[in-house]
C-alpha cells in the first residue's frame, strides 16, 4: 500500500512538473562547423526561435561578441547621474524592462552595471542588437578631471605589464582645487621602479586621458 502511494504521489507531481528545452548543435556535430541554438522557457510559454551562427574564423583569444534578444528583453544604456538615455556606443548604465515575463516583470530596473550598446552590423549576420562587455558598476566609478574611471580600467592596463603584480591601490585626492589619482603598485623588485611608474602612468593617460 505504501509503495502504491508512493507512486501515485510521483506520478501526480510529474504531472505538474515543466521543463525547459534546450537545442544545440556544436560546431562539430554540423556539416559546415556552424553553430545552432535555441532556448524554451516551457513553464511560461517562451518559446525562441532557432539561431543560426554560421562558421568563420576567429584571431587566439578574440571574444564573441553578445547578441540580446530585443523581442523579449527592452535595453537601455543611460548616464548613471541624469539618468537620460546616452548614444549607441556610448558608455552608462544597463537598464532593463522585461516584455513578456509576467510573473515577476522589470520596468526600467537598474542593473548598476557599466556597459554601451555596439553600433553597426554584426559580421555574424545576426539583426539583433550587440551588447558590449560588462566594464564594471556604477559604484565603482571614479570621475576624475571629468573623466569617468573604472578599476577594471587600471586593472586591464596593470595585466599588460608582466613586472606589475596583481596587487594595487588606488587613491584619490582632492588638492588646491585639482583631483589627483595615485596608483600603487607591487612589483617583484628586480626593475626600475622610477622606469616603471613612467610607463605605467604614460599608459594609463593614453588610454583613460
Amino acid at each position: 500500500m505504501k509503495k502504491q502511494l508512493l507512486f501515485a504521489v510521483l506520478l501526480a507531481a510529474a504531472s505538474y512538473a515543466t521543463a525547459c528545452t534546450n537545442f544545440i548543435v556544436g560546431k562539430k556535430a554540423s556539416a559546415d562547423g556552424s553553430v545552432f541554438c535555441t532556448y524554451n522557457a516551457d513553464s511560461y510559454g517562451a518559446f525562441m526561435p532557432l539561431y543560426h551562427f554560421p562558421a568563420g574564423k576567429h584571431a587566439p583569444g578574440e571574444l564573441r561578441q553578445i547578441h540580446y534578444w530585443d523581442d523579449y528583453l527592452y535595453i537601455e544604456i543611460i548616464d548613471p547621474h541624469t539618468l537620460k538615455p546616452v548614444p549607441d556606443g556610448e558608455m552608462g548604465e544597463i537598464v532593463i524592462t522585461t516584455l513578456v515575463k509576467e510573473g515577476a516583470p522589470l520596468i526600467r530596473y537598474r542593473t548598476h552595471d557599466l556597459s554601451r550598446i555596439i553600433p553597426g552590423e554584426c559580421p555574424c549576420g545576426s539583426k539583433h542588437p550587440r551588447l558590449d562587455t560588462i566594464m564594471g558598476r556604477t559604484d565603482d566609478m571614479m570621475k576624475i578631471k571629468g573623466v569617468n574611471v573604472f578599476p577594471s580600467q587600471i586593472e586591464e592596463i596593470l595585466q599588460s605589464f608582466p613586472e606589475a603584480s596583481s596587487e594595487y591601490q588606488i587613491r584619490i585626492s582632492h588638492l588646491d582645487g585639482k583631483d589627483t589619482m595615485r596608483i600603487y603598485v607591487e612589483t617583484n623588485g628586480s626593475v626600475d621602479f622610477q622606469d616603471l611608474a613612467n610607463r605605467i602612468a604614460a599608459k594609463v593617460k593614453s588610454v583613460i586621458g
